[in-house]
């Protein structure tokens, strides 16, 4: 019996002893999973090995890759299967594909002749007048950037990007096209200077001149007025333009305007008129003076259609410095001395012409009492600060004014449209009523002689006439009409007197005005 260790009997048999066989059990055990564990690590630092082998290799050959797509796209030229309007772009340089595509353009623009015509006048619009261009330096830049532009960030993605749409271009090439271009502003602007060069303003034909010694005007030739819309014009090239039509020709017709008659209408027109003649048969050398200065200055006077003639505007004002002198003029009802005395005459022998020459009156006045040089109610006073002579030319054609005085004889004929075949045109006039005149005034002035009596102004009586123009066809009147009527005031004769002798009818002794004319 043996007891254990809490003094338990317990029966012993001969069983053999397990504990080496657990020991070497226990160690084999030991031992397998040192294999299986070292083994395991083995295989692990092996396979980490080949993975780090592996990926060595990997990244050896990627970076062979990379290098190689790297190598193969780097190159200053276009890659294979670049093509711009057909033209295969590959191996070449930017700059050489732009030298080619200039100098097609260059040859293009010499094909450039796009007419305009207006009428029988023509521009020739080249390529530099409608800034010809193309856009292929846009173009050819676009094709260049194939395989150099990517939108990835890394390097190595960047090259692979690249490298597979320079692979793509052998498959599917790229086509791009040009265009040609032109700079439409820069073609209007042309196209408006040349129309505006071809607008022609109207112009009727005209009398630039008359030659008083031969009764001859001078007529410009009429010009025919050309019009033409530029806008119109311009719409017209840009829309050939726009459909590529560079060599088109555009036509227009010009509205044409004719303004008047032709020079030959106008001068067949013309002739002589009226013509008046006054004389002056007194000698009086300052008013003769005045009456050919006058006279000269009136000779070859042009009056255009629709202007009106006025004799101070014509004559001018009368003054020494022109060469005018003292002579007779009425000032308030007196006659007395002044610069110009007499040119009434002168206006009196153009209203005589211009009446019988059928022009419209504008202007006239009578004299303070009749002139003694033409029929009563048929004179025309003139004043630089008064009454003014004014006639129009009331008619389509010029008309010229021929004016002489070689003494006695003042003659004024005024050219211009003819009247009808045989129509004439006269002057006369009636003295329609005579108006009584109050007795003269005396008044005394010691200055004078005693019993001497001067004449201021002398006494006339009243008068009424009508002035008649007369319209005679073949020397027989047809009729007449009243051309304007004349009122002659009574002017009260005024003397002056010495105031110590009585005169019961005194007489002038003298006159203040004795040898002047009207």
């Amino acid at each position: 019996m043996s007891l254990d260790q809490q003094g338990h009997e317990y029966q012993r048999t001969d069983v053999p002893d397990p504990s080496p066989r657990r020991f070497w059990f226990a160690l084999s055990l030991s031992i397998f999973g040192v294999l299986i564990l070292g083994g395991t690590i083995f295989a692990i630092l092996t396979y980490q090995a080949g993975v780090r082998e592996a990926i060595r290799v990997s990244e050896s050959i990627a970076s062979e890759e990379y290098r190689q797509k790297k190598a193969a796209l780097d190159t200053n030229t276009f890659y294979p299967g670049i093509f711009v309007d057909d033209v295969d772009l590959s191996g070449q340089t930017l700059d050489q594909a732009r030298a080619q595509f200039q100098a097609s353009l260059n040859e293009k623009a010499q094909t450039v002749a796009l007419t305009v015509r207006i009428d029988e006048q023509e521009l020739v619009l080249d390529a530099a007048a409608i800034g010809f261009a193309d856009n292929s330096a846009a173009v050819l830049e676009q094709a260049y950037q194939t395989g150099r532009t990517s939108a990835q960030t890394d390097e190595r993605a960047r090259v692979d990007d690249l490298f597979n749409q320079v692979e793509q271009l052998k498959t599917q090439p790229l086509h791009l096209k040009t265009t040609l271009t032109y700079d439409s502003a820069r073609t209007a602007d042309a196209i408006t200077a040349f129309v505006a060069t071809q607008q022609v303003t109207a112009q009727a034909a005209a009398a630039t001149a008359f030659d008083p010694a031969t009764g001859v005007f001078t007529i410009s030739e009429r010009i025919v007025g050309r019009k033409t819309d530029p806008v119109e014009v311009v719409a017209k090239v840009l829309a050939h333009l726009h459909q590529g039509h560079y060599q088109a020709v555009v036509a227009i017709e010009s509205e044409k305007e004719i303004l008047g008659l032709s020079k030959a209408e106008i001068e067949a027109a013309l002739g002589p008129l009226g013509s008046a003649t006054t004389y002056a048969y007194k000698v009086d050398p300052p008013r003769d003076n005045n009456l050919k200065l006058a006279s000269d200055i009136i000779n070859g006077t042009l009056i255009q259609p629709g202007d009106t003639f006025s004799f101070n505007e014509v004559v001018g004002r009368r003054t020494a410095e022109r060469g005018f002198m003292e002579a007779g003029v009425i000032l308030n009802g007196a006659l007395v001395k002044d610069l110009g005395g007499g040119v009434c005459q002168v206006t009196t022998t153009v209203m005589q012409s211009a009446m019988m020459s059928d022009y419209k009156l504008v202007e006239r006045a009578p004299h303070s009492w009749p002139s003694s040089y033409t029929a009563v109610g048929l004179d025309a006073t003139i004043d630089w600060f008064g009454p003014d002579f004014k006639f129009q030319n009331n008619t389509d054609f010029p008309l010229g004014i021929v004016a002489s005085y070689e003494k006695p004889k003042l003659t004024v004929k005024i050219y211009g449209r003819k009247l009808a075949d045989g129509l004439t045109i006269s002057l006369r006039s009636t003295r329609d009523e005579t108006i009584p005149v109050d007795p003269p005034i005396y008044k005394p002035n010691p200055s004078l002689a005693p019993g001497q009596v001067v004449e201021i102004r002398e006494g006339r009586t009243g008068q009424r006439a009508t002035a008649y123009k007369v319209y005679s066809q073949n020397g027989e009147m047809v009729r007449e009409e009243v051309l304007f009527k004349s009122y002659y005031r009574p002017i009260q004769g005024l003397y002056e007197i010495g105031p110590t002798v009585k005169v019961a009818n005194p007489q002038p002794a003298t006159s203040a005005v004795a040898g002047l004319s009207d």
